[in-house]
């Protein structure tokens, strides 16, 4: 995309071709079209980068208003006002005007893991209002490391004669454990069904795919974010029909069904399934993890194995109790204290006589 110039009116015609072609919004095929030219042109200028989020598939098959990557470390206010300066003239040739960048990010807390920065872009392409939000995200150390190694892929454009987006790609296992967590997670109160109608449909995953990476992607994406594996239940609530059902209006109205192909139901039996598959694989990770010969107990299996104590008996301070059994005579001595009278002693041959 560097050496690609192309006036603004011409493309604004392109993307609209291109759209009523495919099916896809105007606005949204244009906004993600700035989006990938403005990753591209920043890549010299940031550490690199991992691109996640929708953008990591088909723009045919998946519509995004965002550009969302990962980070291998903390990315400064300073390098992104810096870099849009130098980007903006090389983005202006190939049809894209940057009008505004926010001064400072605005930070996504997340309920699990590293907060998010997010930086409001405003352009115009092809004459098109394009207004995206970039988050940055980051990510680093072992538990980074995802299952599929990471490559750098290349995304066809939706406009003939327009250069394909590349670069380093969130692998597809990866992108499916985030979204099967984000179902699994999703509050009674979040009414979005993208998560869900982006794990149902078939076309945006590969034949290849199979629950068993998926598990070890959820397993390793738990750990990386602090995620308590108890949400990964065997028949989570999140997943039966009474709190689905919820989704049902937003799905007509999102356009849901006509990407997918499915309806509501039949999205929610697709799902079941799917994670059905998944669940059976982290179980059978965690029993081949256990039965390795070179296993070793973490310390939390240590401290549950450690050996227990008994707690001392309970002696009373003022008390003292003496019982002598001899044969069928028993007798129970009550001892007070010095300064109190001697007021009780009963002997009994049996239970239930007192003498």
């Amino acid at each position: 995309m560097a050496h690609f110039t192309i006036s603004e009116a011409a493309l604004g015609d392109k993307l609209k071709q291109a759209s009523r072609a495919y099916g896809l919004d105007t606005t949204k095929a244009a906004t993600a079209h700035a989006a990938k030219s403005v990753l591209q042109a920043l890549k010299p200028h940031l550490p690199p980068y991992v691109v996640v989020g929708g953008l990591a598939f088909d723009p045919k098959l998946r519509e995004t208003e965002d550009a969302d990557i990962v980070a291998i470390r903390h990315v400064s206010n300073r390098e992104i006002q810096t870099a849009f300066k130098t980007v903006a003239p090389r983005l202006a040739l190939q049809g894209i005007t940057l009008k505004d960048l926010s001064h400072e990010p605005r930070e996504m807390p997340m309920e699990y893991g590293e907060a998010v920065n997010r930086w409001r872009v405003q352009a115009t392409t092809g004459g098109i209002r394009t207004n995206f939000d970039l988050d940055i995200g980051y990510a680093n150390g072992p538990l980074a490391r995802t299952t599929e190694p990471t490559v750098s892929r290349r995304i066809p454009s939706i406009v003939k004669g327009l250069p394909d987006f590349h670069g380093y790609i969130q692998p597809k296992s990866t992108a499916a454990a985030q979204k099967l967590l984000a179902v699994l997670m999703q509050p009674a109160s979040d009414l979005r069904v993208k998560h869900l109608a982006d794990l149902v449909h078939a076309e945006l995953w590969p034949a290849e795919l199979n629950c068993d990476v998926v598990a070890k992607e959820v397993a390793r994406v738990c750990a990386q974010r602090g995620i308590p594996l108890s949400v990964c239940q065997e028949d989570p609530e999140a997943l039966r029909w009474i709190i689905m059902a919820r989704l049902e209006e937003n799905w007509e109205k999102d356009g849901a069904e006509r990407r997918t192909g499915k309806t509501m139901f039949q999205a929610w039996t697709d799902v079941g399934i799917i994670w059905a598959g998944v669940h059976e694989e982290l179980r059978n990770n965690v029993i081949r993890e256990v039965r390795r010969p070179d296993y070793r107990p973490t310390l939390l299996h240590n401290i549950i194995e450690a050996p227990k104590h008994e707690v001392p008996a309970y002696k009373p301070r003022f008390w003292r109790q003496k019982i002598n059994i001899q044969k069928n005579i028993q007798k129970v001595c009550f001892i007070p204290p010095m300064d109190q009278p001697y007021f009780l002693r009963a002997t009994f041959r049996s239970p239930g006589e007192i003498q």
